[in-house]
């Protein structure tokens, strides 16, 4: 018999009768890299791959001692390795799905109250734009064209297409939030390709082309006559937008370069916070590969990983001195910018800080929406109150991070919000209408005209309401099922 086999089962008969963790130590040191490989071919991740090898090894210390001397080990640790990550692979893959599916029900919940919210005034808002911007938006959202037929239809490139949308698209948001409208950018383009287009019926469609193919020989002299007035009608409107244009193009020109700063500023930021964490988990790794007992090749390891995290440094200093730069950039331009703007300024100002407290709050609303939807998914109902679902409000802001790193958004706490239906979300009948969610105290508008109040409602969607008094009672009472004795 081989002299390792010999040895295996002299260890194994070791371990059986008298327990010795020495040679169960052993047995791991002579088979981690085969429980490891393994495992991590099938996982393609380190960290799960060590969990594998983990539980692989707890099983033999728990059956090791029952196995009989025909087995060999080898083969057994290899198998038992394949099986334990097929089982995390499995696992990671339902929890994928049921988060996905949570987000998913939530999002066509926000689309479909986004549209409800902006159809009336459509438009009309689409109307305060110029020909070029309501061009880009129906070439995107009401025909839903990629971006790379949006760009060969206007005679510009993908990007400078996607730059063109994504200008157009804040500009109509600005025209809905001074309307009162409060929406992000991705809920807008949500509602929009939602409801801008929905289809008519073939029977619709036929009558039509028969109504105008028959009337198309008569209407010739109509029809010249209908252009001139027309073409009047539409220099007049033409003329109309030119004026309002010719008011507001000097603080869009003026703000569109700060704009754009703020926007590679947070960039940088993002990077920064990415180099640092990604410098941190290699110093982690260096930790680790400092035990005892180390090879050759875990030597070699080591070095390169001494190599990566100096290079990491030396990039996150580099960020770090780019951003100081861009910050003195944007502290010089604002000082420039103030005497031009002053009596812009006041009115953009308090309509920002008013959109940033509306949109704080709606965020914050939504992401306690979808983590009480994947916590009733985990656990079969709801909690009873915000703090034992508060493992996944981490998981929501994962799934949709947008627009939340503001000062407003980091003021506010789980402590302003109170649970007014813990029944399941399921089992309500008019989830769009069904408060889950309410903020505890109103809080008074920015131009100090009346009170507005955050809701959480049952299909995942949330609210600021207005109310001139700061009474909300009657509003709550028709969208309000029975509360629980303890809720606030």
């Amino acid at each position: 018999m081989d002299n390792r086999i010999m040895n295996d089962q002299t260890l194994l008969d070791d371990y059986r009768k008298t327990g010795s963790q020495a040679a169960f130590t052993r047995l791991v040191e002579r088979y981690l890299p085969l429980v490891l490989g393994a495992a991590r071919r099938r996982l393609g991740a380190e960290s799960q791959a060590e969990d594998v090898a983990q539980q692989v090894f707890v099983l033999l210390a728990r059956k090791g001692r029952n196995l009989g001397g025909d087995v060999v080990l080898s083969g057994w640790l290899y198998r038992a390795a394949l099986h334990l990550a097929s089982e995390t692979n499995r696992r990671e893959r339902r929890r994928r799905e049921r988060e996905q599916a949570a987000v998913d029900r939530l999002e066509n919940s926000q689309a479909d109250a986004g549209w409800r919210e902006i159809e009336p005034s459509l438009d009309a808002m689409m109307a305060r734009l110029n020909q070029a911007d309501q061009d880009a938006l129906l070439l995107r959202y009401f025909e839903n064209r990629p971006l790379r037929e949006v760009g060969a239809t206007l005679g510009l490139g993908e990007d400078a297409a996607q730059k063109r949308v994504a200008r157009a698209l804040e500009r109509l948001r600005r025209a809905f939030v001074r309307e009162g409208v409060s929406l992000s950018g991705g809920a807008l383009a949500s509602a929009m390709a939602l409801g801008a287009l929905k289809p008519a019926s073939a029977g619709v469609a036929a009558g039509l082309s028969s109504a105008a193919f028959a009337a198309a020989t008569g209407a010739v002299a109509v029809k010249t006559a209908a252009f001139s007035l027309m073409s009047i009608t539409t220099m007049k409107s033409a003329l109309g937008v030119a004026t309002v244009l010719t008011a507001v193009g000097i603080i869009a020109v003026q703000t569109s370069r700060l704009t754009r700063l703020q926007k590679e500023h947070a960039a940088l930021r993002t990077t920064a916070i990415a180099a640092q964490q990604e410098a941190t988990r290699l110093q982690t790794k260096l930790a680790d590969a400092r035990r005892p007992r180390m090879e050759d090749p875990e030597k070699l390891e080591l070095l390169r990983l001494r190599g990566e995290a100096t290079q990491r440094r030396q990039q996150n200093e580099a960020l770090s001195e780019e951003n100081r730069q861009l910050l003195e950039e944007l502290d010089k331009l604002a000082r420039a910018e103030q005497s031009r703007l002053e009596a812009g300024d006041v009115l953009e100002e308090a309509l920002e800080r008013k959109r940033q407290m509306g949109m704080a709050r709606l965020n914050y609303t939504k992401q306690w929406m979808l983590a009480l939807h994947l916590y009733e998914s985990e656990h079969g109902g709801m909690p009873a109150n915000l703090t034992e679902s508060g493992g996944y409000f981490g998981e929501a802001m994962a799934a949709d991070s947008s627009q939340i790193d503001t000062e407003a958004y980091r003021q506010l706490t789980p402590e302003q919000f109170a649970l007014i239906y813990r029944g399941s979300l399921n089992e309500v009948a008019e989830p769009d209408r069904t408060i889950v969610l309410r903020e505890k105290q109103a809080w008074p508008d920015p131009d100090g005209q009346g009170w507005r109040r955050a809701y959480g409602f049952a299909d995942g969607h949330s609210e600021v309401r207005y109310s001139p008094d700061g009474d909300f009672t009657a509003w709550e009472a028709d969208r309000m099922l029975p509360a629980p004795p303890d809720a606030p």
